[in-house]
């Protein structure tokens, strides 16, 4: 079996990163500013936009989200937080889809997940990744058990997940 392997969208990538990019130069040059003019209502407000810069990039993170499989090894990337974690197919739990809405749920992305032995699930979405439908059919066609669908349900902080327990 040939390696499969989903792309991550490039496109939106670069979009997203020159944004946050810019927007925390932004927040640093306004706490400089705000610094020497001893304004501390202003630095409060530009820490306060750094601290937005960084959870926009760890969200953004979760997004961008590869995966790669040949025979017996399956390969997750995320390449905006450095992370590259390898496991065999045998410690799969399975994997489901569902649709992950945006806005007030007019525009959606379908999306597949896939469940690690050690109650750890990773979102692979099919916005931020080219060749999704290859690969999702190629996990529907291999030994990896189908869970089933689940409804979206966002949680405080976190997703919750139907499967994971």
């Amino acid at each position: 079996m040939k390696k499969i392997k989903t792309q991550p969208n490039l496109y939106l990538l670069i979009i997203s990163s020159v944004f946050i990019i810019a927007f925390a130069i932004f927040s640093c040059f306004l706490s400089y500013y705000t610094i020497n003019l001893k304004e501390y209502f202003y630095c409060a407000m530009s820490i306060l936009l750094i601290g937005i810069s960084v959870m926009l990039y760890w969200q953004l993170s979760e997004f961008f989200t590869s995966i790669s499989f040949l025979n017996s090894e399956i390969i997750i990337y995320q390449p905006l937080k450095f992370r590259l974690v390898k496991f065999s197919k045998d410690s799969i739990k399975g994997f489901s889809t569902s649709k992950m809405y945006f806005g007030r749920g007019n525009l959606y992305s379908s999306e597949s997940f896939i469940f690690y032995s050690h109650k750890t699930a990773y979102e692979i979405i099919k916005l931020y990744n080219f060749n999704f439908e290859f690969v999702l059919n190629s996990f529907k066609t291999s030994e990896i058990p189908f869970l089933g669908n689940e409804e979206y349900e966002p949680g405080t902080f976190k997703r919750k997940y139907k499967f994971l327990n």
